[in-house]
């Protein structure tokens, strides 16, 4: 149930553009020529599923998705 709750955050947050990338990150969207559509679409998609949840990264809690896009 907590899982469903984040999962319908992080797709509220992805919808409205409050997202941010941090610099590693837009570097390796782009080397795999990711489109921002494309990951918008995958973290809005209701197949998004949360994977791992990791409370304990070094740079804040995080959590590993895996989303769809229409492609």
């Amino acid at each position: 149930m907590a899982h469903e709750r984040l999962l319908i955050r992080i797709r509220s947050l992805a919808r409205r553009g409050r997202y941010r990338f941090s610099v590693h990150a837009e570097h390796e969207r782009d080397a795999d020529r990711i489109l921002i559509t494309h990951f918008e679409q995958a973290l809005t998609s209701e197949r998004l599923e949360l994977l791992e949840d990791c409370p304990d990264d070094p740079r804040g809690h995080s959590h590993l998705l895996l989303g769809f896009t229409e492609e």
